[in-house]
Order: C-alpha cells, then structure tokens, then sequence
C-alpha cells in the first residue's frame, strides 16, 4: 500500500471502519462512502498528497474540499454535513 493510499485510508476511516480503496492504473485513489442521505466521495493521487471530498445530500451537490490535513479536512465536511441537517 502507497502513503497516499494509506492517508485516504485513514480519513475514510473516520466514517466507516473498513473503506474500499480502489486505484487507478494512474495512480489516482479512490472511494465512496454512503452515510444514508449523505454521500462523500474521496480522492487523491501519488504526486498530490491534498484529499479531495466532495459531499452530497442524495443528488444536491453540498460542497468540494481540499486539503491535506487530515483533521481539517473532517472539520470542513462533518461542518457542512451539521449545518445542511441542522438547516433541513
């Protein structure tokens, strides 16, 4: 397993225990976990160590992240997903 591997692995960790990481032949790390209205999908690649996550209510696009930090990144996404219940 690749250090960019590894780190989407340990994000997608904090929403389920066990994430499916599927790569590309191009070295692009990817994966989807479903949080039942909501969606996040997650991804990186070997020459950028920023995660991508984009986060969906069913089909309603609710916002794209970037970031390379771990912890900041769970902040941005777990924020979005509290205000969009919260407001729903």
């Amino acid at each position: 397993m690749t250090t960019s591997e590894q780190v989407i692995r340990k994000f997608a960790q904090h929403y389920i225990a066990n994430p499916r990481i599927i790569r590309s032949t191009r070295g692009a790390n990817m994966t989807a976990i479903n949080l039942g209205m909501y969606h996040l999908e997650i991804s990186n690649s070997d020459d950028n160590p920023t995660i991508f996550c984009d986060v969906y209510h069913h089909y309603d696009h609710l916002g794209s992240f970037a970031e390379k930090n771990i912890n900041l990144l769970h902040a941005k996404v777990g924020g979005t997903l509290a205000t969009h219940y919260h407001a729903s």
